[in-house]
């Protein structure tokens, strides 16, 4: 008898749902086996190898860091909420806790340190190098 494995069947429903050509992958070919995503090409969108994510699916990652679960998310295109239940299948028995807001820009300090260094092109990146704010010549060279 098959044991229940909550967060693979999770896994495995959000893959089945997106199209490989969704997720901006090259489709070769019109057969598959899978109509969603395969591991192989989920693992390669969040970034992690493909035992990993296997062995994730497979609930034997007991310690998987915030960052996996968030690339993974990203990858499966995941609302909050079911970004929230992820988080709670991959981690049973543990409070629940408020993921970090991540800003989507950058505070007014930073914005008037730029604003103070006009000799230096010079940015603010985020987590993900994701750019918050720029000055004058930082947006010159890199834009």
């Amino acid at each position: 008898m098959r044991r229940m494995n909550p967060l693979g069947e999770f896994l495995r429903s959000r893959r089945g749902v997106i199209r490989p050509q969704d997720a901006g992958l090259v489709r070769y070919g019109e057969r598959r086996r899978v109509t969603g995503l395969r591991r192989e090409e989920l693992a390669q969108l969040a970034g992690v190898s493909v035992s990993y994510y296997t062995r994730l699916e497979q609930g034997q990652a007991p310690n998987v860091s915030d960052e996996v679960l968030d690339a993974v998310a990203r990858a499966l295109h995941l609302d909050p909420g079911e970004r929230a239940h992820l988080f709670a299948l991959a981690r049973p028995g543990r409070a629940a806790t408020e993921p970090a807001g991540r800003a989507t820009t950058a505070p007014p300090g930073l914005h008037q340190m730029l604003a103070m260094m006009p000799d230096v092109p010079a940015m603010v990146l985020g987590a993900a190098t994701e750019v918050y704010a720029w000055n004058p010549l930082g947006h010159a060279l890199l834009a």
